[in-house]
């Protein structure tokens, strides 16, 4: 009996798992979510790297995808990244497959000619959305223009496009991001050789990078970013000029998104295969 058990307590890499052994052996909570299913990329006494579908327990049936970085034997949280949209795990997973093949083991450059420095996907270029007539782009209905946003006069759609410095904002489609290599990314502590952002949304950034730190160039490794800002405060000030409500436009590291690392280029490989596994499950 206790054979068969250490059996289940070792689930193979890159096959799928049931939930309820994550459950079980992990430090998932689960009065905040619960796993369905799961694959593992990589485990080692150190670290767990798992694909799961999971979902909150009032909402049992919209699932999501966690990115998820288990330490030590215990198997705390150390790090993870949720994906709701398909196409955000498509690009995630295109995204990898380009630094696969554009890096070495020591995630130094070996693409074609310089590390690219293309532009970020900024504010300006990628989510200036230019109306019609002013129309809603989602039911077509007018938008009724405020001091700091547009908003559908539809009370079905209600949708709300946010003005900064002239320009409305939207999410771009996620299925319509390039996927190239940009530098300019808001990331702290460390210096960015090249990232993709894999979604661009106004109130959600997710971008996967190969980061340094400044007094050491030489070690680099892949990091996975997920940004958000609450435009709450801008969008209810009254004041054209509010440095406190501005802040709310500044991106920050979302909450509990903690250490989720790659330091060894061999596990992307698995990884991939992992988030291709769970595609193909996911509903």
């Amino acid at each position: 009996m206790q054979e068969k058990k250490k059996k289940e307590e070792k689930p193979a890499e890159l096959s799928v798992t049931s939930g309820a052994w994550f459950m079980r052996n992990t430090k998932l909570n689960e009065k905040y979510e619960i796993c369905d299913e799961g694959v593992i990329a990589h485990q080692d006494p150190k670290m767990m790297i798992a694909v799961l579908i999971c979902h909150s327990p009032d909402f049992p049936k919209s699932k999501y995808v966690r990115l998820s970085w288990f330490k030590e034997v215990a198997r705390i949280h150390w790090g993870m990244i949720k994906i709701r949209e398909k196409s955000v795990l498509r690009n995630t997973i295109s995204a990898l497959e380009n630094i696969d093949k554009n890096f070495d083991e020591e995630f130094n450059w070996i693409g074609a000619g310089d590390v690219p420095a293309d532009p970020n996907l900024d504010d300006q270029e990628f989510l200036n959305f230019k109306f019609t007539d002013r129309k809603c782009p989602v039911c077509g209905k007018t938008l009724k223009k405020q001091q700091k946003f547009y908003e559908c006069e539809n009370q079905v759609c209600g949708e709300l496009f946010v003005i900064v410095k002239g320009i409305p904002l939207f999410n771009y489609p996620s299925e319509n991001l390039p996927l190239r290599f940009v530098k300019n990314l808001p990331i702290a502590f460390y210096l960015p050789v090249v990232g993709i952002t894999t979604q661009m949304y106004v109130g959600d950034w997710k971008a996967i990078s190969v980061i340094y730190k400044e007094s050491n160039s030489d070690r680099k490794w892949l990091r996975f970013y997920w940004w958000t800002r609450d435009l709450q405060p801008y969008i209810t000030s009254e004041l054209i000029v509010d440095q406190h409500a501005n802040k709310s436009l500044a991106w920050e590291s979302r909450k509990g998104v903690k250490s989720p690392n790659i330091y060894e280029k061999s596990k992307i490989k698995p990884l991939i295969e992992a988030l291709k596994k769970i595609e193909s499950i996911w509903e």
